[in-house]
């Protein structure tokens, strides 16, 4: 288990479109339950794992919950 959290905590979007990091986010994130165990800190990490593009994008963006994030991230992807 601690391996997927390992895996987790080091998950990058890389050339993965946002979806599929979304889906890939989930999966490992409940091998790390102490790391996304607010909302605080799941915004956090998945963040941290976009690309840096998108990253820049939101930097400025404060959300209210982790589902406004990945709407807003898909969004933005989408453009």
């Amino acid at each position: 288990m601690e391996i997927k959290a390992e895996e987790f905590r080091s998950l990058r979007q890389g050339l993965m479109k946002v979806n599929q990091y979304i889906r890939k986010f989930m999966k490992l994130a409940r091998y790390a339950r102490e790391d996304v165990n607010s909302n605080k800190k799941k915004q956090k990490c998945f963040r941290r794992g976009l690309n840096a593009s998108l990253r820049e994008q939101m930097v400025t963006h404060i959300y209210p919950n982790f589902n406004t994030l990945m709407n807003h991230t898909i969004l933005l992807e989408e453009e």
